[in-house]
This record gives structure tokens, sequence and C-alpha cells, in this order.
């Protein structure tokens, strides 16, 4: 694994100072959780210069489509603070206090007919808006419990906070580094059972160069996009659908689309049917890119990595 890989830098906002700006914010209100922000930002904004030069490379080449707010500092201050702000969004969304906010679906429908018939379905996501407001709307899904599946230990400090603040969620956060017989075996049988597995698309996995990587296009030039969703598909026999959740401050448009009835990678060509899995994937990532610039919060280079 490279020095450079997203995996051996914290999660901005992670651990006991997502903790306690969620705690400034609950107790206080925005406005003075945002003054604590400005200086958790500006720290961080000064202490990770290789988080800065991925955010201006994204920006950069978004700009060059068109899009976005530039890539100059300004703009990369921007991206960091944007970020910052998402990540008490996050703990927001767990607490059983949250009514839900402003939120706003888009074809959404095709899902809670699945449901409705009890046949669960992976849910595709990336790290564009806030993934974790799809998470805790399980509640609105039928109560239907929904398995994630992460790739960092940084999520296990999440996990625990998030159990803190809401003891009761029916969501299950699982580690991994890639998806073994017992994990693709349990996770069938929450399918089975009706349940809601959610995957990210968008990160490429812990280990060496180019394992569990494919290539696709995205924003202008190749890129690095994980492997492993799309055999997870293949494995769990069952409807893919992607879900995009934009917006902030307790407002959010959530925006599903159906991906595939059946993933299927044939043998031998295996990489190939997976390249265009995560092009198509990786077209609409770029799409809800260039509606909300600002709030994909990678922080790493996907056109350096694999």
């Amino acid at each position: 694994m490279r020095a450079g890989h997203w995996a051996r830098s914290a999660e901005l906002g992670a651990g006991w100072g997502m903790a306690f700006t969620f705690w400034v914010h609950r107790r206080l209100g925005r406005w003075p959780f945002r003054g604590v922000l400005l200086f958790v930002v500006a720290y961080f904004y000064a202490s990770q210069p290789a988080r800065r030069r991925a955010s201006k490379e994204y920006l950069g080449r978004l700009q060059a489509l068109g899009q976005g707010p530039g890539c100059g500092a300004w703009a990369v201050w921007r991206h960091f603070w944007a970020f910052a702000e998402t990540a008490v969004d996050k703990l927001l969304a767990w607490d059983p206090a949250w009514d839900g906010g402003r939120v706003t679906f888009h074809g959404h429908q095709p899902l809670l007919d699945s449901l409705a018939r009890g046949r669960g379905f992976l849910l595709v996501g990336s790290h564009l808006g806030n993934l974790e407001v799809g998470r805790a709307l399980g509640r609105l899904h039928k109560g239907r419990p929904i398995t994630v599946l992460v790739h960092t230990l940084h999520a296990r400090r999440f996990n625990d906070l998030m159990r803190k603040v809401n003891p009761s969620s029916q969501v299950d956060l699982i580690q991994v580094t890639e998806v073994g017989p017992g994990t693709a075996a349990l996770l069938r049988e929450r399918i089975d059972a009706g349940g809601i597995v959610l995957i990210a698309g968008d990160r490429v996995p812990v280990g060496g160069s180019g394992r569990g990587v494919v290539k696709a296009p995205f924003l202008g030039a190749d890129a690095a996009f994980p492997l492993g969703p799309w055999v997870l598909a293949s494995v769990l026999e069952c409807p893919v659908h992607l879900y995009f959740c934009l917006g902030g401050s307790g407002a959010w448009d959530m925006h599903y689309e159906p991906f595939a009835e059946r993933v299927s990678l044939p043998r031998g060509h295996r990489e190939r049917a997976a390249q265009a899995l995560a092009a198509r994937f990786a077209e609409r990532l770029g799409h809800y890119c260039g509606q909300a610039p600002l709030q994909w919060g990678n922080f790493h280079s996907p056109w350096s990595e694999g």
C-alpha cells in the first residue's frame, strides 16, 4: 500500500474531535458549533498537504469540465469546510430525536416495492454528500435492518460513537478488507431475509497496488474504482440500486437509481465486466459531483491509485 493511500490517514473529523463538535452542536446549536469548527478546519487544512493536493486536483478536473467553484486556495478551503460540516450531520442522522429533517426522495419507489415483496437489495453509494443519512433512514424503509460494509478501522470509532448516540440503531457496520466466503454467506442470508446491504463504490480497498481495483473514466480521466462492490453484487444475486444523498444542515435530497436487476461476472471476463459496471457507476458519480462539487468527501486522488 503506497504512502498516499487514503487508509493510512485518519478520517477527517473522526474520534474525539467528532464527539466534541457533536456535543457542541447538540448543547449550544449550529452557530457556536461553526465557531468551534473554524479552528478544527484550520488545523486540518494546515496539517494535511496531501489532502489539499487531492482536493485541488479533483476541483481542477471539475473546472476543466466547466463545473465547480474553481480550484484555488479558497475553493479548497470551502471543500474542507463542507466536509467538516457534513461530519456532524452524519452523527445527527443517528440521533433518535432526529425527525428525518427535510428529506426529498427521488426514484425511491422501486426500492419500496422490493421491500414490500420481502426482497432485499444491494445499495451502492459513495462519499458524495451524507452517506449516513441514507443509513439512518433505514427506519423509513419499513424498519428493515441495514448492513454497511466499510474498509477502515476508523469505522469502529464511528460505530462506537453512533451506538452511544443511538443504542437502538438497526444499522450494523462490518469492517472488512475483502468479502470472504463467510461474510458473503452472512450477507446473502440478510438479503434473502429482506434486508439491505450498503457499500461505497468510490474507494479502492486496502492492499497492494492494483489489487481489487479496476480503472474507469471519471471526470475526464481514468481513475481507480473498487472491484469489490460488483463481485459482491454477483455473489448476492439480488437487485442493485445506486443512491446519492446531497445537502446539509437538516435538508437533503436522496437520489435512488436502479442499476441492475442482477449482476453477472462471466468466468474469464470478470474484470472486463466489472470495469463496465464501474464505468457506469463513475458516470453517475460524476453527474452528481457536478451538482454538488464541494460534497465529495474523499480527499484522495483516485487518478493516482491502483
